[in-house]
């Protein structure tokens, strides 16, 4: 087996995206050309596979042949979350339905994202759309949660929430510990209307 699969095998879970830049950093020791020498002969034995251009993972036989990885999976790890760390969420309709606010689905996700640089950007993967938004102020795993309710204040702008969006927005307070005086502080990276949204909603 190729000594790059081995590696490989160790620090990552199978079917999970890895970024060349990863391959990389685990040879500081050789040359660029080297590793993606590596990278030829671990595909070439099976050992690894390419998604995409710069995106790679370790396969597992299925029942139809070799596994295969989603552009979400991607996604998710480039601009959301990965190894405990939380960088991104999804905005528009799919933050919505996080809430009960719409029962609507989107086949083009907005995320969130500390890891744009653009105020709002369309990227294509495997023939697949997502929307990615600059963040206004640093997402966490600590403000996740209340970067989220915001993020929904501000989408809803002059619009009712209803009920059951209520209830369901007042349990993810309750379950991430999500005081009124921490989304009242937080609110300080939004637009003045988000908090006025907020506290006329009847939500806090």
């Amino acid at each position: 087996m190729n000594n790059l699969t081995e590696t490989l095998r160790e620090k990552f879970r199978y079917d999970e995206p890895i970024f060349t830049y990863e391959i990389l950093e685990l040879y500081p020791q050789y040359t660029e050309s080297y590793v993606f020498r590596l990278i030829k002969e671990a595909e070439d034995e099976g050992g690894l596979k390419r998604m995409c251009s710069g995106v790679y993972y370790v396969p597992i036989m299925t029942k139809v042949g070799l596994s295969l990885i989603c552009p979400d999976d991607v996604v998710t790890k480039r601009y959301m979350r990965s190894n405990g760390k939380v960088y991104g969420i999804y905005g528009g309709i799919a933050l919505q339905n996080l809430f009960s606010v719409t029962n609507q689905m989107t086949i083009t996700p907005e995320i969130i994202t500390n890891n744009t640089s653009s105020n709002y950007k369309e990227i294509f993967l495997k023939g697949r759309k997502f929307f990615l938004c600059k963040s206004r102020t640093e997402i966490t795993k600590e403000n996740e949660g209340l970067y989220c309710i915001l993020q929904l204040f501000t989408e809803r702008n002059g619009l009712k929430v209803g009920e059951d969006a209520k209830q369901r927005i007042k349990y993810y307070m309750k379950d991430k510990k999500i005081t009124k005086s921490a989304l009242v502080e937080f609110a300080r990276f939004f637009p003045p209307s988000t908090l006025k949204n907020l506290l006329y909603g009847g939500v806090v």
